[in-house]
């Protein structure tokens, strides 16, 4: 950051023999520079220079296609191009010949159901299943025409018709934009979403309301026209006879006073599935009642999704709408008819109950004071007032769905600064980087940073000197990332890109489906009978003296389960086969016969502690007796920290607030873009090279190598890059390296195996879900001072089958528990739950978070409890300088910056003018909230055990001048390999672009560390700058004759 302390910078302290240069840089949030530097492509010289598409090809019309079935490939693939061919086409196929155009339904069933069909019948070139028209009465919208051009459609009629008319359009353009993502809606159809009638559809109820109709048609029977209130019959059924083809969908104008208005709720405001999703319709009428005008309901419509197997209309209380007075007493009574009619059991799938319940009465409120409020602008002059709405309510008028998504925003200002030992000259004429001659560090000009812009990214033009760079400063300023333009292109090459060598097999691998459970017996026959396979491999094929075993930190998980099988998804077998489907085919054609299970499955913590199933055999305080995966292997996962006073001591003092509790905190997938993919290739002196998507690269080379017990030196365990990895791949990638591995030794042969998205997801795991039990106390000083006295902690996480991580993720959770607050009396206890599901792993943070937010909680608690702000007991208890950890590390005086990042904050960001105005806002009203928060963290770098604080880097100088840099850890997307080629091109004093990173192997840099900690770019860099002072000193000699 650059330590400029009060002069626009961080919070860090600036050092006495540091100097702060001037025109500090400003980094702006992506949003801002999108906003600021996008073109459009129509605007850019590559769209003016693009040739037009010649008119004939415009003119000529397609012929139909049919690409018939195959041995491999038993579906055909029809593409008619008129409607009579495919009612044609679906009178002889029925049910056989599914229509697809988007294909995500059918993409699901087939590869996770198993479902086929005969035929896949595309209509997106038959003209009047693709059309869409905005006539006189409505909107007549072709079923198949890509939702995009639908909402494109209803965007231009809603602006078109700005009053009631429009409304219907605009509900329908509106539930459109939130529709899964713009790549799912430039493909995917109305068609295809109503006909699936999935009960949590946004935009059946949308339909539904609006009292839409659909046009089907037949070869045999013609056109019928359909209400789509009775179109859906049940849980994914629809009446549509099996040689039928939906056609068009019409949706109705709105009349005058008409009004529609969508709703959802969902977790994510974009693509993700709704909670709950309704549109509400209705038609209101003026009238005079008891000597006043009022406003009355003439017609009504109430659709709701996600409340039962169809979505579905609230008859009943549309009826008792129809003829009431249009105003909240009205609309308060039925706010329990609605939420009665709809009331979701409570064992109903989705849960969540009672809030999907509350959400349909929720909905119907903000529709009366979103309509009310339209009413005003459109009602008629002389018409009766629009209901009355109180003040504090009119914020329940605003949805989500409407409201344009802002652009998030921000600045992260910061100074210029030389540091002794990086940058700066040193006495003697020479830098700390042992490069000769002056080099005073000066801010970037303008120039500079337009030449280090360039198409590269280097430093300075090709050809330029290396003293001439030097005057940009290559370490400490904003470069692209080395493979920045390959990203966006989409050129970079993943494992998974490789171009397949000679002979390449594809892989699939066979998992258990029942577990706990022993394995009596495995038939793979039949598996190695049918076509294209080579073989499938089991751990009775491994070679003599492989070891089966492994594991980062226990051997007490199997490459291929023998015997017994541990979880659901564990890894059994492998099958090598000429294609990823005859792969898959044999890898499921394997009969696999399991005895009962051994003990009852456990899957959650609190069923694991009810059991005893810890993997040190420890059940809170108590030792107990269990043994298998735990005090059979030697496996201690549980650990105490404690500091400061006796707890119980602590505990027994009079005057405290005691706060006692329970928290929570669940698992999170990884879901890194790129599944865990591996190619192994055999090489001909009996040894093999494994290229993996991994963190890991010395865990992936030692796994294989033991495996298939082969000296170390006849492996070679590489990656280039990773489609992220988040500490999943750190670990989890040496069974899938393992197994590929085994099989391409085993058939001799290379051999890729890429984890399909759900495989990788069931069986690799992911962040430990955590529960944490606490007693802690406080109490208020002598000057009303809230100050904390104690906390007693004990806990809990699900380690899965295997211990993998799980020790060292909850002795970070434990060194984390305090965060930034002195305890005088801290306990904590820590033990690993096992149970019944895959083996979690490291995951960002690694433990830390889960510390860290449950501390918190605890904060909060004690806070609500003394009745202070939350922020005043934070602030009153941070630690000092010269305090000490739980775990015995000193705050040394200048190195503790958090206080004061905490005032100046606090200041500099108006957090407490943000308060009050957040106050202000809230008081006013009474359904839209705002809040601001402020949280200090406490996060420790580096790996907890100290061996692996090291790193390793192999620096190449050609005689072109160029460097070529091999390290020990690799890219995910983070920038490491730029970050150390900035090192080495200040250490030489080169172009940036004059410096190479290829990949990261074992065969250049052996003994390597994971890449993870956040830790590898000072681990790396400084090996990388070692290695390069080492170079400079051997040329020393050289450059001094040369002068």
């Amino acid at each position: 950051c650059g330590g400029g302390g009060g002069a626009g910078g961080c919070a860090a302290s600036l050092p006495s023999d540091c100097k702060l240069l001037p025109d500090g840089d400003v980094v702006s949030s992506t949003a801002s520079k999108l906003a600021k530097h996008t073109t459009p492509y129509a605007a850019t010289d590559a769209a003016e220079s693009e040739p037009a598409l010649p008119e004939e090809l415009l003119a000529w019309p397609p012929p139909p296609l049919h690409i018939p079935a195959a041995p491999r490939r038993p579906t055909a693939w029809w593409s008619p191009t008129s409607l009579q061919e495919l009612l044609a086409l679906k009178a002889s196929l029925g049910e056989r010949g599914r229509i697809v155009t988007g294909a995500s339904e059918v993409t699901i069933e087939a590869r996770y159901k198993r479902r086929s069909a005969d035929a896949y019948l595309s209509p997106s070139r038959v003209p009047q299943l693709v059309a869409c028209e905005d006539g006189a009465k409505g909107l007549t919208l072709g079923a198949c025409a890509p939702l995009s051009d639908v909402e494109a459609l209803c965007e231009a009629a809603g602006r078109a018709r700005p009053g009631c008319e429009g409304e219907a359009a605009r509900a329908c353009a509106t539930m459109l934009r939130w529709f899964a993502s713009t790549q799912i809606r430039n493909v995917a159809s109305l068609g295809g979403n109503i006909a699936t009638a999935s009960p949590i559809s946004d935009m059946i109820p949308t339909l539904l309301a609006c009292g839409a109709s659909l046009t089907a048609a037949s070869e045999a029977r013609g056109e019928r026209t359909v209400p789509l209130a009775g179109f859906v019959t049940g849980y994914r059924r629809v009446a549509l006879e099996p040689d039928e083809v939906i056609v068009s969908f019409f949706v109705p104008h709105c009349a005058p006073l008409e009004f529609v208005r969508p709703y959802k709720q969902a977790r994510r405001r974009e693509d993700d599935i709704s909670i709950v999703s309704c549109a509400l319709r209705v038609r209101l009428e003026p009238a005079q009642r008891e000597g006043r005008g009022v406003w009355v309901v003439s017609d009504a419509a109430l659709a709701y999704g996600g409340l039962a197997p169809t979505a579905v209309l609230a008859a009943k209380t549309a009826d008792k709408l129809r003829g009431c007075t249009w105003d909240a007493a009205a609309v308060d009574a039925l706010l329990p008819a609605v939420m009665s009619e709809l009331a979701v059991p409570h064992d109903a799938p989705g849960g969540q109950p009672e809030y999907r319940t509350a959400l349909a009465g929720s909905f119907l409120f903000k529709f009366f004071v979103a309509t009310s409020a339209s009413l005003a602008t459109v009602a008629p002059v002389g018409s009766p007032p629009p209901p009355l709405v109180a003040e504090a309510d009119a914020s329940a008028a605003v949805s989500w769905l409407e409201e344009p998504k802002p652009a998030s925003g921000g600045e992260q200002r910061f100074p210029h600064a030389s540091y002794p030992g990086l940058e700066s000259q040193s006495p003697g004429g020479k830098t700390a980087w042992g490069i000769e001659g002056p080099r005073a560090i000066e801010p970037p000009t303008a120039s500079e940073k337009e030449a280090r812009r360039g198409g590269d990214g280097g430093l300075a033009p090709k050809g330029s000197s290396g003293a001439d760079s030097d005057r940009v400063r290559v370490v400490g300023e904003s470069h692209p990332h080395a493979a920045g333009r390959l990203h966006t292109t989409g050129e970079a090459e993943y494992t998974d890109d490789v171009r397949p060598p000679a002979g390449m097999l594809h892989a699939w691998l066979v998992r258990a489906t029942v577990a706990p459970a022993s394995i009596l017996r495995i038939d793979a026959a039949a598996a190695r009978a049918m076509p294209g396979v080579a073989d499938v491999i089991f751990a009775s094929d491994l070679p003599p003296g492989g070891q089966n075993a492994l594991g980062p930190v226990a051997k007490d998980e199997e490459c291929f389960a023998d015997g017994h099988a541990s979880h659901v998804g564990q890894v059994i077998g492998v099958a090598v086969a000429d294609s990823i489907e005859a792969a898959r085919a044999a890898a499921e054609a394997v009969a696999v016969e399991y005895g009962d299970p051994w003990e009852p499955p456990i899957y959650t913590i609190d069923a694991a502690v009810a059991a005893g199933s810890f993997f040190d055999g420890t059940r809170g305080d108590e030792r107990t007796s269990w043994s298998r995966t735990g005090a059979a292997l030697g496996i201690t996962t549980a650990h105490d920290l404690e500091a400061g006073r006796d707890i119980d001591e602590a505990f027994a003092e009079e005057g405290l607030t005691v706060v006692s509790g329970e928290f929570r905190v669940g698992g999170q997938e990884h879901f890194y873009l790129e599944p865990m993919t591996c190619l192994a290739e055999p090489t001909d002196d009996g040894g093999i090279s494994v290229l993996s998507s991994t963190q890991g690269v010395d865990k992936t080379h030692k796994t294989v190598a033991r495996l298939l017990n082969l000296p170390a030196a006849k492996v070679v365990s590489k990656v280039r890059r990773m489609g992220g990895g988040f500490g999943g791949k750190e670990t989890r990638t040496a069974f899938v390296a393992a197994a590929c591995a085994a099989a391409a030794y085993k058939v001799n042969a290379p051999v890729r195996l890429a984890l399909r998205r759900d495989v990788d997801m069931g069986t690799t795991g992911g962040r430990h879900p955590f529960v944490v039990k606490y007693t802690a106390a406080a109490r208020r000083d002598g000057k009303g001072v809230p100050k904390l006295a104690a906390l007693k902690a004990q806990l809990y996480s699900n380690g899965g089958a295997f211990l993998d991580l799980s020790g060292p993720v909850m002795d970070r959770a434990l060194l984390h528990l305090d965060n930034c607050y002195r305890w005088p009396a801290f306990s904590a206890r820590g033990v690993v739950c096992r149970t019944h599901t895959p083996p979690n792993t490291a995951f960002r943070g690694f433990g830390g978070p889960q510390g860290l937010i449950a501390c918190e909680h605890i904060l909060e608690h004690l806070a609500t409890e003394l009745r202070v702000p939350p922020d005043a007991l934070r602030e009153a208890n941070m630690y000092a300088e010269g305090d000490a950890l739980p775990f015995g590390q000193v705050l040394c005086a200048g190195e503790w910056r958090v206080p004061r990042a905490w005032r100046e904050l606090r200041e500099g960001a108006e957090v407490e003018a943000r308060r009050e105005a957040a106050a202000a806002f809230n008081a006013a009203h009474r359904w839209r909230k705002r809040g601001v928060a402020m949280l200090p963290t406490k996060f420790g770098i580096n790996f907890t055990a100290k061996f692996m604080n090291q790193g390793g880097a192999l620096v190449h100088v050609y005689t072109d001048g160029t460097v070529l840099i091999t390290h020990g850890g690799t890219e995910m997307g983070q920038g490491l390999h730029t970050k150390v080629c900035q090192v080495a091109a200040k250490a030489f004093g080169v172009p940036l672009s004059a410096c190479h990173v290829a990949e990261s192997a074992s065969d250049k840099v052996a003994n390597s560390i994971p890449t993870a900690a956040s830790a590898s770019t000072d681990l790396y860099g400084m090996a990388t700058l070692d290695a390069c002072r080492k170079i400079l000193k051997r040329l020393e000699p050289v450059r001094n004759k040369l002068g």
